[in-house]
């Protein structure tokens, strides 16, 4: 017993081979983001990191800062969030590193 499945296998092989490649925009940017080896796993690990997104020719680089992260645990009434020096400086450190 035949089936149709070798035409249609043809077919969609066929389709494949014909259909046009798909060029990226000029103004179009690639963006990574990698927190864990950009921020949390030393000095090291984030140049490693940093030094193959620029060979693959990345453009920008995302990282994600939690207020929740840089706050500090018990919040006295001398914290204010709005203003930055009311933040633990070491909690900065790898973002200032990076």
């Amino acid at each position: 017993m035949r089936t149709h499945l070798t035409p249609l296998l043809l077919a969609a092989l066929l389709a494949l081979g014909l259909a046009g490649t798909a060029h990226a925009s000029v103004g179009q940017f690639s963006i990574v983001q990698d927190d864990d080896q950009l921020l949390h796993r030393g000095d090291a690990a984030r140049e490693e990191a940093l030094s193959r997104m620029q060979a693959l020719g990345v453009d920008v680089v995302r990282v994600t800062v939690l207020w929740k992260d840089l706050a500090p645990q018990r919040r006295s009434a001398r914290f204010h969030g709005e203003n930055p020096s009311s933040y633990p400086r070491r909690r900065w450190v790898p973002f200032d590193r990076l």
